[in-house]
């Protein structure tokens, strides 16, 4: 028994090594599965908000070209629009004066007459 226990003594200092007192151990754990898939997940939603902002930013510039491209037609509108007004204006001023002097029939000169005095006709 005394070979067996120093076989099994010299192969356990084989397996460890010697520990002094100011060495400390350090011991390698493994990454948890979830560390790597919340860090995953972050890496995605961190790309997408960055496509988002790089597709906003594409789309804001294009819409700005186009709208320098549009100008002239769209000052040609103005002006074709207050035109517009200005003549709807006139138009309203001179349907005012045709009512006013088309005459009222309530304030008629000839009063209607009544059906009593209305003339039968044979």
């Amino acid at each position: 028994m005394d070979n067996k226990q120093k076989e099994a003594k010299a192969t356990t200092q084989k397996l460890t090594p010697p520990v002094s007192d100011q060495a400390t151990v350090t011991v390698n754990k493994k990454t948890s599965p979830w560390v790597w898939v919340i860090s995953g997940c972050l890496v995605i939603i961190i790309l997408t908000m960055g496509m988002i902002g790089f597709l906003g930013w594409w789309g804001y510039q294009k819409a700005k070209k186009e709208i320098e491209k549009q100008r002239p037609g769209i000052e040609q509108f103005k002006d074709n629009l207050e035109k517009a007004g200005k003549e709807a204006e006139e138009l309203n001023k001179k349907a005012r004066e045709i009512q006013n002097a088309i005459p009222n029939p309530d304030n008629s000169i000839y009063p209607t007459p009544t059906p009593e005095e209305e003339p039968v006709l044979n």
